[in-house]
């Protein structure tokens, strides 16, 4: 106890005369300060240079043993990210050499049948609160000829198609809508299947053949639409490949390619009339 007791006095003391010196070093003249400073540097600078070049050996080699395996990381990284971007380059050239295949044929289309199959341009103007995953409302409708069933194009990629018919607005069921059903096929392999909406806002491509070369990427077209409609329309693209447990058929999810939540200028494709 005694012992302990001496030793806070001592720490006490030394804490005190600390306090002072600090007090009157601050006091003083700023040449006298800097004096002083000096002189207890010029005591302390061989220990301060030793710590400091002691550390930086260290960091330095402590840098070179790492450097290798951290170069390898930032080259995985980097290669990675070049292949996503590589992919992404392929995928937006494909899109973009199909977009303009299939606007030529619209215009061919529209060239070669104007009267048979109009095409009209409507905006979309709103939506059903409780369905606005599975909905939308465009600004035309039977005054203009539009009738159930009529698709709708946000340029040459699927909007979905008219289900209800006003005089001069017509409602609109997206390909996200669960209840909406098209047949469509793989752009590299042909393969034909049945898409159908999800409330998540992806689509669902069943009743492909077990054995379809399917890839991530792949491009999604419309299929089975008829005489009335052009050829090569697009749905989307596939994004997500399930593994098949032995099924008959395969499945396999679609992402749009048209960006349902900012639809403004749409085409609306008028059908044969019975």
């Amino acid at each position: 106890m005694r012992l302990n007791f001496r030793l806070r006095r001592t720490w006490v003391r030394l804490l005190i005369v600390f306090s002072i010196l600090s007090i009157v070093l601050f006091l003083l003249p700023g040449k006298v300060t800097s004096f002083c400073r000096t002189w207890v540097l010029s005591f302390t600078s061989p220990l301060q240079g030793m710590l400091y070049y002691g550390a930086s050996g260290v960091a330095s080699l402590g840098r070179f043993a790492l450097h290798p395996f951290g170069q390898e990381l930032e080259n995985q990284r980097l290669r990675e990210r070049i292949a996503r971007l590589e992919l992404e380059l392929a995928r937006q050239e494909a899109l973009l050499a199909e977009k303009e295949r299939v606007v030529q044929q619209l215009s061919a289309f529209r060239r070669a049948s104007p009267e048979k199959t109009p095409i009209i341009v409507a905006r979309s103007i709103g939506f059903d609160p409780a369905q606005w995953r599975k909905s939308r409302v465009i600004d035309v409708g039977s005054a203009e000829g539009v009738s159930p069933g009529d698709l709708v194009l946000a340029g040459p990629a699927v909007v979905g198609r008219v289900k209800a018919v006003g005089k001069w607005a017509s409602q609109v069921q997206l390909i996200t809508d669960p209840g909406f059903r098209h047949w469509a096929r793989l752009a590299r392999t042909q393969h034909e299947g049945l898409i159908e909406g999800r409330s998540t806002g992806k689509l669902l491509m069943k009743y492909l053949p077990e054995d379809s070369d399917v890839e991530e990427g792949d491009l999604v077209l419309a299929a089975g639409l008829g005489e009335e409609y052009p050829p090569g329309l697009i749905i989307g693209f596939v994004s997500e490949l399930p593994q098949p447990k032995g099924a008959l058929f395969r499945e396999v999810w679609v992402t749009p390619a048209a960006d349902l939540g900012r639809l403004s200028n749409l085409l609306v494709i008028l059908g044969k009339r019975s």
